[in-house]
């Protein structure tokens, strides 16, 4: 019934019932790793970052499947937060259980533009992506953000 009750929440994004009714549900069954999944969907659309965090790490250490699309979550959540060094651990997690998994791979990317310094890395990475996917939906962002970076690196040098 708490189930019911919270996806009849979250369909009208009421999102705090949704949990209420959802960590009920829990109470039934503490190790459920999908509904604890979904709690922590739920923060994140609330924009509690910290719980999403909390919920979604305790999904992951509760499956035994390929969690690349859990990992991948986690990652983009982390990167609200902008804890670039988790979120790089987490895209690195969700590429070691799927590595086809070109999203996960791209945002690694983005998470690493975001965090490191240095241009010439960042150059790398984009042309290397580029390389491995050429026909990537992330192709055209991938293309502009490396011209950008060489435009910024030759300003730079100026």
């Amino acid at each position: 019934m708490h189930e019911k009750l919270s996806l009849s929440y979250a369909q009208n994004s009421d999102y705090e019932d949704a949990i209420f009714h959802r960590k009920k549900a829990l109470n039934y069954n503490p190790y459920n790793a999908n509904a604890m999944f979904v709690i922590g969907t739920y923060y994140e659309r609330l924009g509690n970052y910290e719980m999403a965090e909390d919920f979604i790490s305790k999904s992951l250490t509760l499956r035994d499947v390929s969690l690349s699309d859990e990992y991948q979550r986690l990652g983009t959540v982390l990167n609200r937060q902008k804890k670039y060094d988790e979120a790089i651990k987490a895209f690195q997690q969700s590429l070691k259980e799927d590595s086809k998994n070109m999203i996960s791979e791209f945002y690694l990317i983005r998470t690493k533009d975001e965090y490191y310094a240095d241009i010439d890395t960042k150059i790398k990475l984009y042309e290397d992506y580029l390389k491995k996917h050429e026909k990537s939906p992330f192709g055209l962002y991938a293309e502009e953000r490396l011209r950008q970076l060489k435009e910024e690196k030759f300003k730079e040098e100026d």
